[in-house]
């Protein structure tokens, strides 16, 4: 189901922007912005949040609804997103949708190349992510079905 979520999002756009959504250089931003870290360990903590579009899971709990549809959100120059993102914080919280279903190699090396903490708050804990040191992965939720936390990735 979430690469054939993404092939019907992409199949829309034009070659050149596919290809830079498929390296991560653009992604569907549904918004960016400056806050204060709200929950989690890190609650009360400046950050800049960038909020990526598409889900493929669809959790009835979901407080952002209106990130599920990639189609809605502008594919961003990711370059762009990190420009903007350096002019306010230190630490960059990458959010959704479900963030894991693009490609945030690019994203994540760029930020750390520039010193910035990285946070990636994500649903799937059937998904499994290697960015090396310096990142910080928080799960939404930690109430799972039994069968979801055995579901094989299908990607």
């Amino acid at each position: 189901m979430h690469s054939v979520y993404i092939v019907e999002v992409i199949v829309q756009m034009n070659t050149e922007t596919k290809a830079l959504i498929n390296k991560g250089e653009m992604l569907p931003l549904m918004e960016e912005f400056y806050t204060i870290q709200g929950e989690g360990a890190h609650t009360g903590k400046a950050a800049y949040f960038i909020r990526i579009g598409g889900c493929d899971v669809g959790c009835h709990w979901c407080d952002v609804k209106e990130s599920w549809d990639a189609n809605l959100h502008p594919p961003t120059h990711t370059d762009t997103i990190i420009t903007n993102a350096k002019k306010y914080a230190n630490t960059v919280v990458i959010t959704g949708g479900e963030p894991l279903m693009w490609s945030l190699d690019y994203i994540t090396k760029q930020l750390q190349k520039d010193g910035i903490k990285t946070h990636i708050e994500l649903l799937a804990p059937m998904r499994f992510l290697v960015f090396g040191t310096g990142f910080v992965c928080r799960q939404k939720r930690q109430n799972y079905p039994c069968s979801a936390l055995t579901k094989k990735p299908t990607n």
